[in-house]
């Protein structure tokens, strides 16, 4: 079997490796990215087919396999340049395309001669299939990342429409009764439901902080907790608005009480 590695040549910024162009030898040159970056270490790298750069430099294992497009009939090199650090010097890996031999491996047809234009035929229609092989398997490896990706956005979807749908199930009755209740407040008496002194909330009241001494558990303090079991805490801050505003200003009280009524039994026969 023919060697496919020769000595290494010294350039100007490292060495070249020729070597004979096999899947087995690209892949190799990748999984040392592939382990270095698991490592935690950054290797840079880019990559050209026919002195052309396809991969420009990058640390990105993703983009490795971007070059098999550009691998076509009659391509015959590919080159894979290794950074060292953040140097601008680096290693050549030249691999290179067997070149077919005149009688070597052609098939015996009667009346037919190894021409040259027969033999450019045979070779175009190998690297036809090479290129094809290539494609395909870089279209499944791309298909089976977005496929992963994919799963992944469905199930951030699916956990919050869950967390949407406990919210609305929670809510409606306490949305519709602050809301009243503050228009009523606004229009009747001018004023706005009182902020509770210990609760602080963002700009958009998604949260709630609220501290709690180590101390024994009163009667009120397990109220508190099971609406923050049962309900979303943006509910559990509004109806707590009402009772301190409604404690604060006693003289309300009992026409407040009338409307939440009402608006109940409203609400019961929708």
């Amino acid at each position: 079997m023919e060697e496919n590695h020769q000595e290494p040549k010294k350039n100007a910024s490292g060495s070249t490796y020729i070597k004979t162009y096999e899947t087995a030898n690209i892949e190799r040159m990748k999984s040392i990215i592939e382990e270095l970056g698991n490592q935690g270490k950054v290797k840079r790298y880019s990559i050209l087919v026919d002195g052309e750069v396809v991969v420009p430099v990058n640390t990105d294992i993703e983009n490795f396999d971007r070059y098999q497009p550009f691998i076509i009939a009659g391509s015959s090199t590919l080159e894979i340049r290794m950074y060292f650090g953040k140097s601008p010097n680096f290693n050549r890996h030249i691999f290179k395309h067997k070149q077919v031999e005149p009688t070597q491996n052609l098939p015996v047809v009667q009346n037919q001669s190894t021409s040259l234009e027969g033999i450019e035929k045979l070779v175009e229609e190998k690297y036809k299939k090479q290129y094809l092989e290539q494609r395909n398997s870089f279209l499944e490896k791309k298909l089976k990342r977005s496929k992963i990706k994919l799963r992944s956005y469905k199930l951030k979807i699916e956990k919050f429409e869950e967390q949407e749908r406990k919210r609305q199930l929670n809510s409606p009755i306490q949305n519709m009764l602050f809301q009243g209740f503050s228009a009523y407040m606004k229009n009747q008496f001018n004023i706005d439901p009182i902020p509770i002194q210990g609760i602080t909330t963002t700009e958009n009241d998604s949260e709630v902080e609220i501290e709690v001494e180590q101390e024994e558990v009163s009667k009120s303090d397990e109220l508190y907790q099971a609406l923050k079991n049962n309900y979303h805490e943006s509910d559990v801050e509004q109806a707590l608005k009402i009772v301190h505003t409604l404690l604060a200003k006693p003289n309300i009280a009992t026409e407040v009480k009338s409307l939440i009524n009402q608006k109940l039994q409203d609400h019961g026969k929708a």
